[in-house]
């Protein structure tokens, strides 16, 4: 127990360091659609298929949207439409569909034909039929969800069902599910069952708990798959022009760029997409961690530790005593100032 408290403390130390760093000023700011996120990017849950659900309406808009995701360099697309009792959507008006949106389409973006569906009545009759759209091509994975506010009555036994019948639950956009907590999904990953990230929450489009809660899972490694979940060419382009910064990109998204396991920092970064600014904040960080490291080596005191240990008195502070945590602050902040006064005033 002890040792995992050190990695934790020393991970909390680390990102502390590292995210005064990101809140730097001069740190270089993009797009969505600047920072090549999309570039052989595979679209695991979209509503790009048209006029079946709540997603896109026509062939035209789907038409431009794939055009977008062409110019974008994403390489393939999941279409995945709603199958629930208020959208009773048949396998096989659904693969016409598809058909008809293959016959229109002459791009180089790879289609595929799955589904979402929702964990209602209509599914288990569905399953227990074999009358659905798997994701994957081996055919053998299947697209959930549930209601944003509660889980279906017995969401345990249909996720054992699903097994059952040779399928692999992949439960969509896990991070929106209000009644979930980190408990919850760990229960869920024991079961076997599969998370897909929708990948705008993590750029705020549903709000910061459930971005809190794609990062909390992406942290802990949660995610198999990602998808844009996308429903209209309004809402790409809006996303597409979403300033972010180069480490919102890398440390939020799927890939994981900005993983840190026991002091391996900035796993798989392409140093040629970093601006001089962020080049610099990588070799710093690095020679910090050296620096920490030789220390520790020769006198066993870790000072990211301690860094990361005191955080987590501090939270822990804020929580239970939240009165002491405010003075704490107030006071620091006081003596701070006190402190650059009598240095300017010197100068």
């Amino acid at each position: 127990m002890q040792g995992e408290r050190s990695i934790n403390s020393r991970h909390i130390g680390f990102s502390h360091f590292y995210r005064l760093f990101l809140m730097w000023p001069f740190g270089k700011k993009q797009t969505l659609e600047e920072s090549g996120l999309f570039r052989g990017f595979a679209d695991w849950h979209s509503h790009i298929l048209p006029g079946v659900d709540d997603g896109v309406l026509t062939m035209a808009e789907a038409l431009q949207i794939l055009a977008e995701y062409e110019r974008l360099g994403v390489k393939e697309v999941w279409l995945t439409p709603h199958i629930m009792e208020d959208m009773p959507n048949t396998t096989g008006h659904l693969r016409e569909r598809f058909a008809e949106l293959q016959a229109a389409y002459n791009g180089n973006v790879n289609l595929h034909l799955a589904s979402e569906n929702m964990l209602d009545k209509l599914f288990e009759e569905r399953l227990e039929q074999n009358d659905l759209l798997p994701l994957c091509e081996d055919g053998k994975h299947l697209l959930v969800e549930t209601s944003y506010f509660n889980p279906p009555m017995g969401l345990q036994n249909i996720l054992l069902r699903i097994k059952a019948k040779g399928y692999h639950p992949v439960l969509a956009h896990p991070e929106r599910y209000l009644y979930m907590d980190i408990e919850y999904y760990e229960k869920l990953k024991s079961m076997g069952v599969k998370f897909q990230l929708n990948l705008f929450s993590v750029y705020g489009l549903y709000g910061k708990e459930v971005l809190k809660n794609a990062y909390k899972l992406q942290k802990a490694g949660m995610y198999e798959y990602s998808g844009t979940d996308l429903h209209g060419l309004e809402a790409l382009k809006t996303m597409l022009q979403r300033k972010i910064s180069h480490c919102d990109n890398r440390t939020l998204s799927i890939s994981p760029q900005c993983q840190k396991i026991n002091g391996k920092y900035f796993k798989n970064i392409n140093m040629d997409d970093l601006s001089i600014f962020e080049k610099s904040v990588f070799h710093l960080m690095n020679g910090i961690d050296k620096v920490n490291t030789e220390i520790r080596n020769r006198t066993g005191f870790d000072c990211i530790k301690k860094m990361g240990e005191s955080e987590i008195k501090d939270k822990k502070l804020k929580e239970e005593h939240y009165g002491r945590w405010v003075a704490k602050h107030l006071t620091i902040g006081t003596l701070t100032g006190l402190l650059g006064a009598s240095i300017h005033s010197k100068d």
